[in-house]
C-alpha cells in the first residue's frame, strides 16, 4: 500500500470512529471526482495527506493502556499512536483494564465510559486507588457530553475528559500534556523522597540526642502526639543528686524541624546542669542565654520548669508562656493552679530575663500536670475546641491508681477523631508518691 492510499484509509477510519458518515461520504465523493477529473485529463491522481506542519504533537515513548470494548475503537487508537512508538496495551472492559493496569503498570490510561462487566467510572476509581504516590493520568473518552458525566468522571479520579467525535490532534496534545505533568510529578516525588530520607536521618540523630540521658523514673509519665516527624514539644526530667527531681515541659514556636532544632541545645544544658545539682532558676537562666544567642527572633521556648524536693515536700516552679500547670489532690480535685507569669525563653537577653521562681508545698500523692497549648486548642470535626474547662473536668473526678494521664489521652484522641491535628499535643504527669520516686 503506497503512502497516499494508507493516509486516505487512515483518515476514513478516523471519520468512521467519529460517527461522521456524512463527512466521510463527502470526502469519498470529493476524492472520486478528483480522481475522475485526473483520469479524464490524463493527470496523476491527487495526493491526500494531512497537514500537521503547524502542530507540535510529538509524544515521548510511554506505556499507554487503552480500555474500550470496541475493537474498532481500539484499532483507531492504535493507528493514531503507532507512529509515536508508544507501547500500547489493550483491555476490553473496565475489570480487564484494572487487571492489565496492575500487571503492566502503564504511564497513561485512555478510558471509555460505557462498557460491559465494569464501566469506566468504577475502573478509573480502582486504578487511581492503586496508583499510591505515583501519578498515572487517566483520560476519559465518551459519547456522553453532558456536564453530569464530566463531573462524575472527575469525581472518580479522571485527569482529563474528551467527548466523541475524537480529534486526533487534540487527543495527542492531551496525551503530551498529561505526560509532561506526569514527568513534573515524578520530579516532585523524587525530591520529596530525598527530603524524607534526609528527615529520617536527622530524626534518628535528633532522637538520640534528646533521649540519650533520659532516666527511668516510675512516678513520671507523659504522652506526646506529634503532628510531624519532628516535634516542637519537649519533655525532660532528671533526678537531683541531693535527692529530688528536675522536670520540664517546653513548646517551641511552630512545628516540625524548625521548631525542634532548639531542642538539642536545650537538652544538653538541662542534663548537664541537672547533674551539678544547681537551682532550677540557674538552669532556666542558662537555657535562655543559649537560646537567645542561637535561635532567630521568631523561634522561642514556652515552658514550665520544676524542681521537686522530696524531703521538704516543696515544688519550685518557673513558668513562662505555656498554659497553667495543675496540682491535683490524692482523691481528685484541683488544689492549685500554677499560673504562667514569665515571658518564653529566648526572647530576652540575660540582663533583662527574669529567672525568679515560685515555691509551693505538696502533699504526698499529689499529682502535677503540665501540658502544651495543643491539648486545649485541638478542635474536632465540628470546629469545637477541647478547651480548659473540658480538661479540668477530668481532674474533678476520683483518679484510679494510674492517675488521669491515660484517660485524658484517650479523651483527646476520641474528641479529635477524624479532625486534622494542627499542633503538637503533650502532657506530663508527676506523681508525688514517696513509694515510687526511684
Amino acid at each position: 500500500m503506497d503512502e497516499n492510499t494508507y493516509r486516505f484509509h487512515l483518515k476514513k477510519l478516523i471519520l468512521e470512529l467519529s460517527d461522521t458518515k456524512e463527512k466521510l461520504s463527502k470526502e469519498i465523493e470529493k476524492r472520486e471526482k478528483a480522481e475522475a477529473i485526473a483520469k479524464k485529463n490524463k493527470l496523476a491522481a491527487p495526493i491526500y495527506q494531512l497537514d500537521v506542519s503547524d502542530i507540535d504533537i510529538s509524544i515521548s515513548p510511554i506505556k499507554i493502556l487503552i480500555v474500550d470494548d470496541s475493537i474498532f475503537n481500539q484499532t483507531i487508537f492504535k493507528e493514531m499512536l503507532k507512529v509515536y512508538k508508544c507501547d500500547i496495551y489493550i483491555a476490553n472492559n473496565g475489570l480487564e483494564g484494572v487487571e492489565v493496569f496492575e500487571r503492566e503498570k502503564p504511564d497513561l490510561v485512555i478510558m471509555d465510559i460505557t462498557m460491559p462487566i465494569m464501566d469506566g467510572f468504577e475502573a478509573t476509581r480502582l486504578i487511581k486507588s492503586k496508583c499510591l504516590d505515583k501519578f498515572v493520568p487517566v483520560i476519559v473518552i465518551t459519547a456522553l457530553s453532558n456536564n453530569e458525566t464530566m463531573a462524575k468522571s472527575i469525581d472518580c479520579g479522571a485527569d482529563d475528559f474528551m467527548t466523541k467525535p475524537i480529534n486526533q490532534y487534540v487527543l495527542k496534545s492531551k496525551i503530551k500534556a498529561m505526560d509532561r505533568i506526569r514527568g513534573l510529578n515524578n520530579k516532585i516525588q523524587n525530591l520529596y523522597n530525598e527530603i524524607r530520607e534526609n528527615q529520617e536521618l536527622g530524626f534518628n540523630v535528633y532522637q538520640k540526642v534528646i533521649r540519650q540521658n533520659e532516666f527511668q523514673i516510675s512516678n513520671i509519665k507523659y504522652f506526646l502526639l506529634s503532628m510531624d516527624m519532628f516535634c516542637g514539644d519537649v519533655v525532660l526530667y532528671a533526678p537531683k543528686p541531693s535527692g529530688g527531681l528536675y522536670a520540664m515541659l517546653g513548646d517551641f514556636t511552630g512545628h516540625g524541624l524548625s521548631a525542634a532544632i532548639g531542642a538539642i541545645p536545650l537538652t544538653d544544658i538541662f542534663y548537664s546542669m541537672a547533674s551539678k545539682d544547681v537551682p532550677i532558676s540557674d538552669i532556666v537562666f542558662e537555657i535562655n542565654r543559649k537560646l537567645n544567642y542561637l535561635l532567630p527572633p521568631h523561634i522561642f521556648l514556652a515552658g514550665c520548669f520544676l524542681e521537686l524536693d522530696y524531703k521538704t515536700r516543696t515544688l519550685t516552679s518557673w513558668h513562662g508562656g505555656i498554659p497553667d500547670a495543675v496540682i491535683v489532690g490524692k482523691d481528685g480535685g484541683i488544689k492549685k493552679i500554677l499560673k504562667s507569669k514569665q515571658l518564653p525563653l529566648g526572647i530576652l537577653d540575660g540582663n533583662n530575663m527574669d529567672k525568679s521562681c515560685e515555691t509551693y508545698e505538696l502533699d504526698f500523692c499529689d499529682r502535677l500536670y503540665l501540658y502544651s497549648d495543643g491539648v486545649v486548642e485541638i478542635r474536632n470535626l465540628k470546629g469545637d475546641m477541647f478547651g480548659e474547662e473540658r480538661l479540668y473536668k477530668y481532674f474533678e473526678s476520683k483518679p484510679d491508681s494510674r492517675g488521669y494521664l491515660d484517660i485524658i489521652k484517650n479523651g483527646i484522641e476520641e474528641f479529635k477523631k477524624g479532625a486534622v491535628q494542627n499542633d503538637d499535643i503533650t502532657m506530663l504527669e508527676i506523681n508525688f508518691d514517696p513509694l515510687n520516686m526511684a
